[in-house]
């Protein structure tokens, strides 16, 4: 399904916060409000589910995102005009290039196409690591 999209996607090395960080923070905070539940018929939970991503998403501001909602900022992103097919090709040349000149101890599953990917996002601006996220 996902290449049906040019979907390309991107994992980090595991316990790696720059990749997990805020994927950890969503399931702690998702976590703590259904734990908070208890049990609940299935029903109940959708409606809670919908509740909860609405808190998250619309109503709570993060200190990450300069006290925005996520989907404020969402909303004010500039539109992505990409030509999946081109960029997807880039990546691909991109990651048979560092197979090549990767010693074999650097090698693992997955670590030349991870640094293509962040290669080419990088490249157009539409990656960038900074350290924090604390507040």
């Amino acid at each position: 399904m996902r290449e049906a999209y040019g979907v390309l996607v991107l994992h980090g090395p595991p316990c790696f916060p720059r990749f997990y960080g805020q994927l950890e923070r969503h399931n702690r905070e998702h976590r703590t409000w259904l734990n908070a539940l208890g049990l609940v018929e299935p029903a109940e939970l959708e409606v809670e589910s919908a509740a909860m991503r609405k808190a998250f998403n619309s109503v709570r501001p993060l200190c990450s995102l300069g006290w925005r909602t996520p989907e404020s900022v969402w909303q004010c992103r500039p539109p992505m005009r990409v030509d999946r097919l081109a960029f997807r090709e880039e990546v691909r040349e991109r990651t048979q290039r560092l197979v090549r000149e990767l010693e074999p101890s650097q090698r693992y599953e997955g670590l030349a196409e991870r640094l293509g990917i962040e290669a080419a996002l990088t490249e157009r601006g539409w990656l960038i690591e900074k350290q924090g996220g604390w507040c």
